[in-house]
């Protein structure tokens, strides 16, 4: 590919910075200095970005390429079912700024996903910014006052966050505690479906052991109490039990706040192009070119079948245009890869007069694309199931007022209290401060009866309070350096190094 020139970046010139040219990837860098003796190794971190354009293994060598001679770069991990790239790079020297920029100029649509230097600031305790632009942090213009959870600007500074129109009710089903499995949630997953629109009823989460459907709503358009008619309504039957509303977040007035990029970034991408599916995610196409295949091979019996070889066009058409696409992207970045062999072996059988040939190389190659897509979607799955259990909100109190507000658990600093109450997730690892309650960890430990907590247990990030007591727990670490956090991490690199 292209060639990188650096130039000495001993010139103590600390407010330069690094500069990537369009055509030789020129970059300049002096934000360090070399001449100084540093006995630390310089900081790390680590970003993520969603690129569009990795639909197969074969773009892990042309991404690689791209990105780990850039200046600053130390690692460089690619999940290819998430379409996710995690680099661990020196954010003094290259920025995921530039990371994306590098990606995008061979056109693969990268998007930062999580910015890595976001991260590193708010480990060193250099104020709670949402954005680069709120404040410089490399210069310390953060007051220390602001990270500090028990200061009344930084609790001021979370209720003033943007909110959205959306409040969270919690609504209990007693009969929920002897369900074993998703199916036995059928029900009340097609009642909420069928009942309520995406305006009224922006996402809802059931949790049989502790009972709870907790549901985002907008409470001018639907209120908690319609929901829980709803259920009761459709829920008959001595098995679900009473149907209670625990808590109305339209009467508490605890709006949700709005999400940013930076606090969801590790959401999983589950969509999936399932158009001309057919029994389960089998592709029509692929039938199609399997079905020309055979006919084109039912010219070897020769005479009046002679003609069924030109059926092997057929195979061409519904099996090599997703192959083709994919050979044309590379191609176009100068590189040759398997899905360019197959293009050419096809086509080459075809320009012989051996569209038998050219059938067998189309159909045979689509199939192994479609295994590879269902693959794909397993360990998409499987990753999304696990990041699902990082709640998105955490119920914050203040510890001089007593007051509640929600915030993304993304902003959750250490050192803060957080109320968990029947039904919510621990936002990040702690230790209970107050109350006596179960706590189900199956998700994290596998221990398949609830624990119980008291004042002075730890808890972990991603645990469910399924008691009927609130707890309140002091935060231990940020939801970043959380057990959990580590846990999607290593699975997600273990996903890399089998790609």
């Amino acid at each position: 590919g292209s060639s990188f020139i650096c130039s000495d970046i001993s010139t103590p010139s600390p407010n330069a910075t690094l500069h990537v040219d369009n055509k030789n990837h020129v970059c300049h860098s002096n934000r360090f200095h070399h001449h100084h003796k540093h006995t630390e190794p310089p900081p790390s971190c680590r970003s993520r970005l969603h690129v569009q354009g990795i639909c197969c293994s074969s773009e892990i060598p042309a991404v690689r390429a791209i990105l780990k001679p850039l200046p600053g770069v130390r690692k460089v991990g690619i999940n290819v079912a998430t379409k996710v790239v995690f680099v661990d790079h020196d954010p003094s020297i290259i920025t995921a700024d530039l990371l994306m920029k590098a990606l995008n100029e061979d056109r693969f649509g990268a998007t930062i996903v999580r910015d890595g230097e976001l991260d590193l600031v708010d480990s060193r305790g250099g104020g709670h910014c949402s954005s680069k632009k709120d404040c410089d942090c490399h210069n310390n213009s953060c007051g220390d006052q602001s990270h500090d959870p028990s200061s009344s600007s930084f609790g001021s500074n979370l209720q003033d966050m943007p909110r959205s129109r959306f409040v969270e009710s919690t609504i209990f089903i007693q009969g929920m505690v002897t369900l074993t499995n998703k199916e036995d949630l059928r029900p009340i997953e097609k009642l909420m479906q069928q009942n309520f629109f995406r305006g009224q009823l922006r996402a809802y989460h059931l949790h049989a052991p502790s009972r709870t459907l907790k549901a985002e709503h907008d409470p001018r358009l639907l209120s908690a109490e319609k929901i829980r008619s709803v259920l009761v309504k459709g829920l008959q039957g001595e098995e679900w039990g009473t149907i209670e509303l625990a808590h109305d977040g339209a009467v508490e007035n605890l709006a949700l706040p709005m999400l940013t990029t930076e606090d969801d970034g590790d959401e999983v991408d589950a969509t999936d192009d399932k158009s001309g599916s057919w029994l389960h995610g089998l592709k029509i196409t692929v039938v199609l070119s399997g079905v020309c295949w055979i006919l084109s091979l039912l010219s070897c019996i020769g005479g009046y079948w002679n003609y069924l070889k030109y059926a092997g066009i057929g195979s061409i058409v519904f099996g090599m245009p997703p192959v083709v696409i994919k050979a044309w992207m590379t191609a176009r970045r100068l590189q040759f890869d398997a899905n360019c062999m197959m293009v050419t072996a096809a086509f080459g059988a075809l320009l012989l007069g051996e569209f038998d040939e050219a059938a067998s190389v189309a159909f045979l190659f689509s199939i192994s694309e479609l295994l590879e897509a269902r693959a794909t979607v397993k360990a998409r799955d499987a990753l999304g199931a696990i990041v699902s259990l990082r709640p998105d909100y955490a119920n914050m109190v203040d510890s001089k007022t007593g007051g509640v507000v929600i915030v993304p658990a993304a902003k959750v600093p250490v050192g803060s209290l957080v109320s968990v109450r029947t039904g919510d997730k621990v936002p990040a690892d702690g230790v209970v401060h107050e109350g006596t309650s179960a706590v189900d960890e199956s998700s994290i430990t596998g221990e398949a009866r609830p624990v119980d907590k008291r004042a002075g247990d730890e808890v972990t990030a991603g645990s469910i309070n399924v008691g009927s007591t609130q707890l309140v727990v002091r935060t231990t670490a940020t939801v970043g350096d959380s057990t959990l956090s580590r846990l999607i991490q290593l699975v997600e690199e273990a996903q890399a190094n089998r790609s």
